[in-house]
């Protein structure tokens, strides 16, 4: 199908509006001028009111160097998201002397995390709940938790959380 034919495919043609339009009013979201890029299907500036998707390739996502695992951000406030973070997170098969994982905390929001491969462990202070391929944890705000590989293989993870900017809503809590 053409791409000026896809339903939706141009926010102002949508049935339903933007969610972010009504931030319009916000002063300075933009500091500086700069030229936008224009819509395929219409050819009208993209603003707040008027979107394209953002396609982000793997070898786009950016490195964290977290400890004990590697977390590649695909989505996030510096890719341009107003309200998400998307990582995909792989915890290496577990060794003797390797880097260890403690607890942590998401104070102010919550975070869902989805099992794509490999076995583990959710780990929280008071339990451990087993974890397979297709399982889907929702974390509460504040709840301290972390992810254990069990298996042979690594675990990888998708981890969303419903905030742009992750790195002020995150606290690591030492054991």
């Amino acid at each position: 199908m053409p791409r000026s034919k896809r339903p939706g495919a141009c926010w102002t043609e949508s049935p339903t509006p933007s969610p972010w339009s009504r931030l319009n009013y916000l002063p300075g979201w933009m500091p500086f001028r700069v030229e936008r890029p224009r819509c395929g299907d219409c050819n009208r500036s993209v603003d707040r009111t008027h979107s394209m998707a953002l396609i982000i390739s793997a070898e786009d996502a950016t490195e964290l160097g977290l400890p004990g695992r590697t977390s590649r951000e695909i989505v996030s406030g510096a890719r341009g998201s107003r309200a998400v973070t998307l990582r995909r997170v792989e915890i290496p098969v577990e060794s003797d002397g390797g880097p260890g994982r403690a607890h942590h905390s998401h104070p102010d929001c919550e975070e869902c995390i989805h099992v794509l491969s490999g076995t583990g462990l959710f780990c929280t202070e008071d339990e451990e709940s087993p974890l397979r391929p297709g399982d889907t944890v929702l974390v509460p705000p504040g709840e301290r938790h972390y992810t254990r590989n069990t298996g042979l293989e690594p675990l990888e993870l998708l981890c969303f959380f419903p905030v742009a900017e992750l790195g002020t809503a995150e606290r690591r809590v030492w054991r």
